[in-house]
Formats: structure tokens, sequence, C-alpha cells
């Protein structure tokens, strides 16, 4: 299901699904930690997401989700 994510977006998600943090990421993909905090702001707003966890379970555990979501927020 197209998410609407940038390939940067998807890879930073995937980083949180797997537990890193912030400044973890931050670090192995060369960027700040305010640009992960900045990406993180858009990964949840394009989802209608209410937090990283509900992202990451949106994107990644249950495609149909992201559907219901949109319902709702109707």
């Amino acid at each position: 299901m197209d998410h609407q994510l940038t390939e940067r977006q998807y890879e930073i998600l995937f980083l949180v699904a797997q537990g890193y943090r912030h400044h973890e990421i931050a670090r192995q993909l060369y960027i700040s930690t305010q640009t992960v905090k900045n990406h993180m702001t858009v990964i949840l707003k394009r989802l209608n997401a209410r937090s990283a966890s509900h992202a990451v379970y949106l994107v990644f555990a249950d495609p149909g989700a992201q559907a219901a979501a949109e319902i709702e927020r109707l």
C-alpha cells in the first residue's frame, strides 16, 4: 500500500521499528537528530498516526489499518 512516504521516511520508520532512538538513527544515517525529528513529524501527519509506534503498526504490521484510520478521521 502506498503510504505517501519518501524513501528516507520509510528508512527512518524502519529503524524506529527496530528500536533505534532518534540520536542513533541520526548517527547511522549521517543526519542531525533534529532532521530525524522533522521526518517523524511529517510521517505522523501523513499517516494520521498518534505516535511513532502507531506509525510503525500502520506501515509494517497491518496494511489495512491505514485505510481504517483514514475513514475514522473523516
